[in-house]
């Protein structure tokens, strides 16, 4: 089966089970009030997360780091205060992003965890943590059952779609927008529930700064209308209330942004209507349902795991009655999530761009959560888990491989009279982000001084290496 197949059995999988759920749902059923949860209990789901997170991403902490993080690292050893300040005004140049606060990010973390690539990917770990349980008390506040938000919690830590968001250095812009927009909404809710004017204040200040760390947190005002869908008519008035408040915020802060980048910004991209809407209704949903890289066939365990998967699916679809408006909300959750980065929705088989959909797996979690039963979760997070575990793997590998490469290069770098130019590298293996950027910088953080240039090598004045995909290794043109 192609590629192309695959992916297109996945989705239309996922579809159906969507629209079977949507069908067979309560109409209009308003979901059991959660019962209050006390501080202690509170702050022992949050370290069992942590707990959780760092023993299922425990292999992370051996990675080095990848293409990409050693252009964070660099600028970040270059930022000065000032600069970073700066950041918050207008970009000279042409900039493609409007970003200041990932930036403050990376000049934070380098000062206490300098070039040990354990502390980064453990504050990733955290990180990803802490936002599982963010998403917890978003259910919480859903008036979900302590139980079902819980499933949906460690649906949320577990969604092995999540691998490039969590282990990638370069992807904790994702990580931290998504902690930042979780509070926003978590705010939203609150007040919707007993409106107060520091609380509202709060999320405004936490969505600037969201919409400061990266794009797609301008689609807050659509996450927190999809959230008014199961709530009671009082509170859903409430939160679309304080919903086209954030809105109007947000279309300034476009604005300011703008005007910062001189333009809209963002990849040169046309729009394509059919092509988006292939992506936001029916790819990304194959992608929710089966987050599996396929660049390499799956153990018999894993299989296994597979088959029970499908088996709790048609369980689901055949018994479970959930409600229409928290499905109807978890829909509008996770295409809302998406529409920033539209163009980015048609996911190929090797999840190679699944970082976008890190903050939409909220969606995932909230639907997970609103057909709870213990049978079926044991099925899904079972599954779930085994998927990480196999789509974790081409992390390990790619990042020790590119690691070899870069200290491979710096070696013959350092021996050589003129600086050595590089041609042909490939920008990913596997799905992973592999040596196609930041490659110079890579192979001066194994050794400083080492000088290499990227190109075609046609005005090259030294040895000119290529790649060679059959050995996986640079070899002299």
């Amino acid at each position: 089966m192609t590629d192309r197949a695959l992916v297109n059995v996945e989705s239309v999988i996922a579809v159906s089970v969507i629209a079977i759920l949507l069908i067979r749902a309560r109409p209009g059923a308003i979901p059991v009030r959660a019962e209050r949860i006390p501080l202690f209990p509170s702050l022992a789901v949050l370290a069992a997360l942590v707990c959780f997170v760092l023993l299922i991403y425990q292999e992370d902490l051996k990675n080095g780091f990848l293409i990409d993080d050693y252009t964070h690292l660099h600028d970040a050893g270059a930022a000065t205060f000032k600069s970073l300040l700066n950041g918050f005004g207008r970009v000279p140049g042409q900039h493609l992003f409007y970003r200041p606060m990932p930036a403050i990010g990376y000049w934070i973390d380098l000062r206490w965890a300098a070039l040990d690539s354990l502390r980064w990917h453990l504050w990733n770990l955290l990180v990803h943590a802490v936002n599982s349980f963010l998403v917890f008390r978003l259910l919480l506040l859903l008036n979900l059952k302590t139980a079902s938000a819980l499933a949906g919690g460690l649906c949320f830590a577990l969604f092995a779609g999540s691998a490039e968001a969590v282990s990638w250095v370069d992807a904790r812009t994702e990580l931290t927008c998504a902690f930042l927009v979780l509070i926003t909404l978590i705010l939203m809710l609150a007040d919707s529930k007993k409106p107060h004017w520091a609380r509202l204040t709060l999320a405004m200040m936490s969505c600037a700064l969201a919409c400061c760390t990266k794009e797609s947190a301008f689609a807050i005002p659509v996450l927190g209308a999809a959230l008014a869908i199961p709530l009671e008519p009082s509170r859903r008035r409430n939160m679309l209330t304080r919903s086209l408040a954030i809105s109007i915020l947000c279309a300034g802060l476009f604005a300011y942004r703008w005007w910062a980048l001189g333009g809209i910004g963002g990849y040169p991209t046309k729009l394509n209507l059919p092509r988006a809407a292939e992506g936001l209704l029916f790819r990304a949903w194959g992608f929710f349902f089966f987050p599996i890289n396929w660049s390499a066939p799956l153990a018999r365990f894993e299989v296994l795991a597979l088959l029970l998967y499908l088996a709790a699916l048609l369980f689901m679809v055949c018994r479970a009655q959930g409600s229409r408006p928290l499905i109807l909300c978890a829909v509008a959750f996770a295409i809302g999530g998406l529409l920033p980065v539209y163009n980015m929705t048609l996911i190929g088989s090797d999840l190679a761009g699944s970082r976008e959909f890190y903050v939409p797996a909220v969606g995932l979690a909230i639907l997970t959560a609103s057909l709870y039963s213990v049978p079926r979760m044991l099925a899904i997070l079972l599954f779930q888990a085994t998927m990480l575990h196999h789509n974790l793997r081409f992390w390990d590998e790619t990042s020790r491989m590119a690691s070899g490469v870069c200290r491979d290069t710096a070696a013959l770098a350092l021996k050589s009279s003129a600086r050595i130019s590089v041609a042909d590298l490939p920008i990913k293996r596997d799905g992973v982000p592999f040596l196609a950027n930041g490659f110079p910088e890579c192979v001066a953080f194994f050794a400083p001084g080492a000088k290499v240039e990227v190109g075609n090598g046609s005005d090259a004045r030294g040895p000119i290496f290529v790649w060679d995909p059959t050995q996986n290794r640079l070899r002299p043109r």
